[in-house]
């Protein structure tokens, strides 16, 4: 039985004139339909989505990696991409290496270089010329969406007003450059050819500040040691003077906010993510 609903085999198969084949799991991929193969040989990664946001979570990616590809940052390549009435379908090619987590799980001694590597990435990324002016890709219009979606939510009413306020906090309204939007363990490979940055779903033009706070609260879900930090910021080059507590806790708890909104219908997400909201209010308290 194919891993691949038959649909959606169908729309790659008539697009690129071949089926894919081999096909198998990935680590990680929690979000979408995503999954190895081969095309002609070539192995590949297929992500696929079919509800509203995450159809748009692929189509953002795909319309950026292009660019980032050719700008020579550490990024999948863009293979092909297609899209009907019930899919939307990225394919890119495969990279080598672990991803993060499974080097937290098996070979921790490596994470030192891990981070490092990261920060050097990071700082790569923020460096790079921010994304074409397009309105799915400011973060501040995203936020706005957000704080009017989160007014008319169930959320108890004192959580709604931090969200708020986590939200309005001037720091969003910055458009610092290009913006990851995802980014630790996660989200990234590690090997003897370095590390690659994957699922730029999230990504757009914004406060670059957002990447160093969300990777920050990551480390700190995960209970990971300090020193890890140190080494980052090695390889970032410096801790901005602007990510201070405040600041800290306005972006990650209105990256949650997002998050939120984007799950609203879908309980479990849902209530996982209020949970860690109480949480990031008590960790990073100013």
């Amino acid at each position: 039985m194919s891993l691949l609903p038959p649909d959606l085999e169908r729309l790659i198969a008539d697009h690129l004139g071949v089926a894919p084949t081999d096909l198998a799991p990935t680590f990680g991929g929690f979000s979408n339909l995503t999954l190895r193969a081969e095309l002609v040989g070539r192995p590949c990664v297929i992500k696929a989505a079919t509800t509203p946001a995450k159809r748009a979570d692929v189509q953002r990616e795909a319309d950026l990696l292009p660019a980032l590809h050719a700008a020579g940052l550490p990024v999948p390549e863009p293979l092909a991409f297609v899209a009907d009435t019930t899919w939307t379908v990225s394919i890119t090619a495969a990279l080598p290496g672990q991803n993060g987590l499974q080097v937290l799980s098996e070979v921790p001694a490596q994470l030192p270089l891990v981070f490092k590597a990261l920060g050097r990435t990071l700082a790569a990324v923020h460096a790079a010329p921010p994304p074409a002016a397009h309105p799915d890709l400011d973060f501040a219009l995203r936020v706005a969406s957000a704080q009017a979606s989160l007014a008319d939510s169930a959320i108890s009413p004192d959580l709604a007003i931090a969200l708020d306020a986590a939200l309005a906090y001037p720091v969003w309204s910055t458009t610092s450059g290009l913006v990851h939007g995802d980014s630790g363990l996660h989200n990234l490979l590690w090997g003897a050819e370095g590390l690659w940055l994957l699922d730029w779903e999230w990504a757009g033009s914004g406060p670059t500040l957002l990447d160093l706070a969300w990777l920050r609260w990551t480390m700190a879900w995960r209970a990971l040691p300090a020193e890890l930090w140190s080494a980052f910021l090695n390889g970032y080059g410096r801790l901005p003077a602007a990510l201070d507590d405040a600041t800290q806790l306005a972006l990650t708890l209105g990256q949650i906010g997002l998050i939120l909104v984007r799950a609203a219908d879908q309980p479990a997400a849902h209530a996982e993510w209020l949970h860690r909201a109480a949480w990031t209010r008590t960790l990073f308290a100013p």
